[in-house]
């Protein structure tokens, strides 16, 4: 270690006990302050810690001064006094080391508070980040899920402004009047999943893909034949295997929603309704079990059944030229552009069960 280090750490001790030896923790009116035992330099009483640093850094380079100056008196009669060489030289850099002592007390001061004057400030300056807390909307009006349970029903507005689901009804009529009945006592009517001031039905479960052609014909015409039968009637009579390429029509494993819609469909035109496709998957790419499509004859009372379905129905647009309309959860697509021009009716989100996504045309 160089002398002139050694020399100053030797001091370092007497001047923390001059630095903590004035301090107290006496009670002072500010709690940021503490009083001191007795004053020291221009200190007394009562300090906060800016202005005790401030003070004792002060001190300090005085004390430094006068220690330099009195080394510098001392060094200089060593250096009179010295009668050799050696001696004139080692006073000489007593004399060095007080002058270089007082300017490093002093450089220190200047350049902390020159890099930053808020150094010896008890309090730092930082610049306060403002974080914008955006409160979130109030959650609108509650939209109810459809009801579950196989039957008819109307959607309002309540008072709280959600909209919600009636109680259930068994027949459309039944429905509708209670609609008007709620509509003329100022209840807000709201629209139905087709976009319409209307009642609505929701199909019971579907049965299962293996239910029996005769089960499914029997639901439809009330025996196991149907065929050519009126108001509801199918074709042809079922394919006798799989892969039977005569002119046959399947409609088991259908579905019990099909079956309905048909039924329900029949009863809102008041005309004869043919089947000419269903289940036959083998001579129709877009029909299989379990899927629910099925094709209607466009022929006879066509203009009727096409009356009621583009009149009660919402319209789109279809591919390749075709028309199609939603209408009670299923799409009716009028194939105009096919051989034999018919209705394809597939319900909303058919599944293929070939590929596991749906059918484009039900979607």
């Amino acid at each position: 270690m160089p002398k002139i280090l050694q020399k100053y750490y030797l001091l370092a001790p007497a001047l923390g006990s001059l630095f903590f030896s004035h301090t107290a923790f006496a009670a002072c009116v500010n709690p940021t302050e503490y009083e001191l035992i007795a004053p020291f330099g221009t200190l007394s009483g009562c300090v906060d810690l800016t202005k005790y640093l401030s003070g004792m850094l002060e001190t300090v380079i005085g004390i430094a001064g006068v220690l330099a100056v009195v080394m510098i008196v001392v060094c200089g009669i060593k250096l009179m006094s010295a009668g050799s060489a050696g001696g004139k030289s080692e006073a000489k850099e007593c004399i060095i080391n007080a002058l270089f002592g007082v300017l490093l007390a002093i450089s220190s001061y200047v350049i902390l508070n020159t890099i930053n004057p808020l150094l010896l400030k008890k309090t730092p300056s930082v610049t306060p980040v403002i974080i914008a807390v955006t409160t979130p909307p109030p959650p609108g009006p509650a939209v109810s899920a459809l009801p579950i349970e196989a039957g008819w029903y109307f959607r309002y507005i309540d008072k709280k402004g959600n909209t919600t689901n009636s109680p259930r009804y068994d027949t459309q009529q039944t429905c509708a009047a209670q609609m008007k009945a709620q509509t003329d006592a100022g209840v807000v009517v709201s629209n139905s999943p087709q976009g319409k001031l209307e009642c609505f039905q929701i199909f019971p479960a579907s049965q299962p893909l293996n239910a029996s052609e005769a089960a499914v014909r029997t639901a439809l015409c009330g025996n196991n034949s149907c065929v050519n039968q009126k108001p509801i009637g199918i074709n042809n009579h079922a394919c006798r295997y799989v892969g039977d390429p005569a002119s046959c029509t399947n409609v088991g494993g259908l579905g019990n929603a099909s079956v309905i819609t048909i039924q329900n469909l029949q009863t809102a035109c008041g005309c004869n309704i043919m089947i000419t496709g269903g289940t036959e998957y083998w001579k129709h790419n877009t029909h299989a079990i379990g899927s629910g499509v099925f094709d209607l004859r466009w022929d006879g009372d066509a203009t009727i059944l096409a009356n009621t379905i583009k009149s009660q129905g919402s319209f789109k647009m279809s591919f390749s030229g075709n028309h199609r309309w939603l209408y009670n959860g299923f799409w009716y697509t009028d194939e105009v552009s096919s051989s034999a021009r018919h209705w394809h009716v597939c319900p909303v989100g058919a599944i293929n069960t070939k590929t596991g996504s749906p059918y484009s045309f039900c979607i």
